[in-house]
């Protein structure tokens, strides 16, 4: 989750994320966050933004993108279908079963909480998009 909310933390300040940015946000090596970036734009939930500033960006607005989606695009959709499968397929149903159609907006990904001014740590300021 803390991946989403710096995302959107830069859309909100017309910045694109790049990955060491936010690797390093997480304090997670570079490759686990490149993953989840990969599955999350697969999904369809970011997109990757090529050229003079390059990054990525929500695909959507935080209230359209629902909690279930984003757990079932990092789990991947047949990963309850693999040797070991019942647990993430517990996992799942139980996600769908406690976050519905509960939004990220929902969970209160509107702002990231205790950083004044939208300031990242590592130097903080990221692409910035043009209009």
């Amino acid at each position: 989750c803390d991946i989403l909310l710096v995302l959107f933390e830069d859309f909100r300040n017309r910045r694109v994320s790049d990955p060491e940015r936010l690797a390093e946000y997480v304090g997670l090596p570079l490759a686990p966050v490149s993953e989840v970036l990969a599955k999350l734009k697969k999904a369809g939930l970011l997109r990757y933004s090529e050229g003079e500033t390059e990054g990525y960006l929500p695909s959507t607005e935080a209230g359209s993108m629902r909690v279930t989606e984003v757990i079932e695009a990092v789990l991947g959709a047949g990963v309850a279908d693999t040797r070991g499968g019942e647990v993430a397929r517990t996992l799942l149903e139980d996600a769908r079963r406690i976050f519905g159609s509960m939004t990220l907006a929902d969970l209160g990904m509107k702002k990231m909480p205790g950083r004044a001014g939208g300031t990242l740590p590592g130097g903080g300021e990221g692409g910035v998009m043009r209009s």
